[in-house]
């Protein structure tokens, strides 16, 4: 017998709203990716690799109001966000859900005590 799961590899609003996932860590620097929009035309995406709290890692676009977030907190070089632990809020949109970022919970969890934020 053969169990066959359809998996993505993409992090998504309905998977963090079913298995409870509400803190990721970025693993990666990112990297600009082709890709299509909702209407099927072609734009350029940020795709992030981030590690689930179980360990699994997987792709994730962060939608533009989570970009905002994410360069409010570690500025806009990629390359700061690395290693960095997102809090993150899911909000509904559809027939699923968005991901967001908490930003006041996200700077919480990446502070050093006394150092404040890395």
């Amino acid at each position: 017998m053969v169990i066959v799961t359809i998996d993505s590899d993409y992090l998504s609003g309905k998977l963090c709203f079913e298995k409870q996932i509400r803190v990721i860590t970025i693993v990666n620097d990112g990297a600009i990716v082709d890709a299509k929009d909702m209407k099927d035309k072609d734009v350029k995406k940020l795709e992030l690799e981030v590690q689930l709290p179980d360990g699994k890692k997987m792709k994730y676009r962060p939608n533009q109001t989570a970009k905002k977030s994410l360069v409010k907190l570690f500025g806009p070089d990629t390359v700061h966000w690395n290693g960095k632990k997102i809090k993150l809020v899911l909000t509904p949109y559809q027939d699923s859900y968005s991901i967001l970022v908490d930003e006041l919970d996200t700077k919480a969890l990446n502070e050093v005590k006394g150092q404040g934020t890395l």
